[in-house]
C-alpha cells in the first residue's frame, strides 16, 4: 500500500475519532430509520437474443445489493439485465446474463460464499460491484486489498476474459445519508477505490472503473440508498460501454 494511501487512512481514522460523538448517533439513527427493501423477484439469469448474429457473450455480475436487485421489483429491471440489454443494442449479439448477489454482504464473505458460483457460470466477462458494505461496516482497508487480490487471482486462473471491478458508488450523494456522515463515508470510499486502482495488475485482464455518471434523486429507489430501475438503466449503459472498451 502506497505511502499516500497510508497517510489518508491515518487521516480518516483521526477524523472519525474526532467527530465520532456527532457521527455515531447519526449512523445509528440512519440505520434504524432507513427503509429496508427486499431483493428482486424472478430469475437471476436470462438471455437477450439477437437473432441476426450467432455471437454470444456470457456476462456475470457478482456483488452486493445492486446485483441482488434491491431497489427494483424484479431481475429484469436489475443492473445486470439492463447492462445486458445495452450490450445487445451496441454489439448486435446475444447476451447471456447472470446476477450473483447478496444484500448486505462484504467482500470477504462474498469470496468465501459466492465467488465459486460466479466462476462456475463460465462468464466471458465478470463484473464486480462491491464496496458499500465494506465501507459502511468499517471493514479493514488492508483486508479489502487482500480480498481484491484473491478475487483477481482466482479470476486469472479461470477462463474469464475480462474482470471489471467498479469503485464504490458515490456515498456522499446518497439521499438516505445525512450530509456529515455521507461526506466521511464518501472519503472512506475514495480510499477503498484508491487501494483497488493502484494494484499492480490493474489494466491487463483486470480493470478498475469508477461510476462516472452524475447522480440524481430519480436514480434512487424509495429508500434513498439503492438504485431505482432508472438508475440501473443509466448505470447499465455506462457498464456496457466499459465492457466493450475493455474487450476490443
Amino acid at each position: 500500500m502506497k505511502i499516500t494511501t497510508k497517510f489518508e487512512i491515518v487521516l480518516w481514522y483521526l477524523l472519525a475519532l474526532v467527530f465520532s460523538p456527532l457521527l455515531l448517533p447519526m449512523a445509528i439513527r440512519t440505520r434504524k430509520i432507513t427503509l429496508r427493501l427486499p431483493e428482486a423477484n424472478g430469475l437471476n439469469t436470462g438471455c437477450i437474443a439477437f437473432p441476426e448474429s450467432d455471437d454470444l457473450i456470457n456476462v456475470t455480475f457478482l456483488g452486493e445489493s445492486p446485483v441482488a436487485g434491491v431497489g427494483v421489483d424484479n431481475y429484469a429491471q436489475s443492473l445486470t439485465a439492463q447492462t445486458a440489454r445495452h450490450l445487445v443494442q451496441q454489439l448486435n449479439c446475444s447476451i447471456n446474463w447472470c446476477a450473483i448477489g447478496e444484500n448486505g454482504i462484504a467482500i470477504k464473505a462474498l469470496n468465501a460464499q459466492r465467488l465459486d458460483t460466479a466462476l462456475e457460470s463460465n462468464p466471458d466477462v465478470l463484473v464486480l460491484v462491491m464496496g458499500v458494505n465494506d465501507v459502511t461496516k468499517f471493514k479493514s482497508f488492508y483486508d479489502w486489498q487482500r480480498q481484491i487480490i484473491h478475487l483477481a487471482e482466482a479470476t486469472n486462473n479461470s477462463g474469464i476474459q475480462q474482470l471489471l471491478i467498479y469503485g464504490v458508488p458515490p456515498l456522499a450523494e446518497f439521499p438516505a445519508l445525512p450530509k456529515p456522515l455521507a461526506l466521511l463515508l464518501g472519503y472512506r470510499a475514495r480510499i477503498f477505490d484508491k487501494i483497488t486502482k493502484q494494484l499492480a495488475f490493474n489494466g491487463e485482464k483486470f480493470h478498475f472503473l469508477s461510476f462516472r455518471k452524475s447522480v440524481e434523486p430519480s436514480h434512487f429507489a424509495k429508500d434513498g440508498y439503492h438504485p431505482s430501475a432508472l438508475g440501473c438503466d443509466i448505470m447499465g449503459e455506462q457498464i456496457a460501454v466499459d465492457i466493450i472498451k475493455s474487450r476490443f
